[in-house]
This record gives structure tokens, C-alpha cells and sequence, in this order.
């Protein structure tokens, strides 16, 4: 028996024109084996998307900025001052996909010393996925006439 394949798909839309800073719409589709995908609308997101924050890009970049941690099987970073975005942690046969965020600079350690700010995470959603699934994580942006783009790992 073949293993599911679960397929995450990032779609990345252009900001809209504004004088002001403005967030980044985002969405995730979710397609299991042959099911008709399920697109999630996240919260925008403010900051720039870049290979090096990418942990989809380490085969092209020789340091991850905001690796996977622990279970992550998916994620994308924007930073702004900052970093941030969604995360898809595996538990089990469910997908967990959660909003994290982790400010610049370091922060106050348990004995004082310096140590890097931790992450904070929130809970969007939980998707059940078959027993035994392969994960696959894709990454597009869209442009403004909404044709997709494989995003470029290179720098």
C-alpha cells in the first residue's frame, strides 16, 4: 500500500498599494492524496519573505535563519524587525497549524544572561491526516495579475 501524500501549498499574495506598511494575504492549501484541496485564509503578514528565513530552502542556503523546530514539517517566515508567520507541526495523524512569532534581538535568560527571544505560538487549526502520510511542502507568490510563481530559494 502506497503512503498518502499530503501536499501544503503556501500561497503568497502581492501586498496591497497602500503609502502605509501593509501585510501580506496568505493562504495555505492543504491537499490529501486525491480530496479536493482545502484552502485555510491566515492572517497577513507583515515583513519581507526571504530564502535565507525559508527552512524549505536548505538545499539551496547554507544557513536557515528560522529553521524547523521539533515536529515542524512545514513553515514560512516573514520578518519585519522581527520574524513571524504560520507553522504545521505532525502529531500523530494530525496536522497542527499554528501562527508563531519571535521578536528581534535577545531577551533576559533564567539566570541573565542573554539568550534569544523565545517564540510564541497560536493555534489556527487542526487537520486530520491518514495514518502513515507522506508531507510535502510547496511555496508560490502571486503576482499581481495572479499567476503563480515558484518562490526562488536562491539568494
Amino acid at each position: 500500500m502506497n503512503a498518502v501524500i499530503v501536499t501544503l501549498t503556501w500561497l503568497v499574495y502581492p501586498t496591497p498599494r497602500t503609502d502605509e506598511p501593509s501585510k501580506t494575504p496568505l493562504e495555505l492549501v492543504v491537499t490529501i492524496g486525491d480530496q479536493p484541496p482545502r484552502t485555510l485564509k491566515l492572517k497577513p503578514q507583515l515583513g519581507d519573505l526571504k530564502p535565507y528565513n525559508q527552512p524549505l530552502c536548505t538545499n539551496e542556503q547554507p544557513f536557515i535563519q528560522y529553521p524547523f523546530e521539533r515536529g515542524e514539517v512545514a513553515k514560512t517566515a516573514f520578518y519585519e524587525g522581527g520574524a513571524g508567520g504560520y507553522l504545521v507541526r505532525r502529531s500523530g495523524d494530525t496536522l497542527v497549524i499554528a501562527e508563531w512569532e519571535q521578536s528581534d534581538g535577545a531577551c533576559d535568560g533564567k539566570h541573565h544572561e542573554l539568550v534569544a527571544c523565545p517564540r510564541t505560538t497560536k493555534i489556527a487549526t487542526r487537520i486530520a491526516i491518514p495514518k502513515g502520510s507522506k508531507i510535502r511542502e510547496q511555496l508560490f507568490e502571486i503576482d499581481r495579475k495572479g499567476a503563480r510563481h515558484a518562490f526562488e530559494c536562491k539568494s
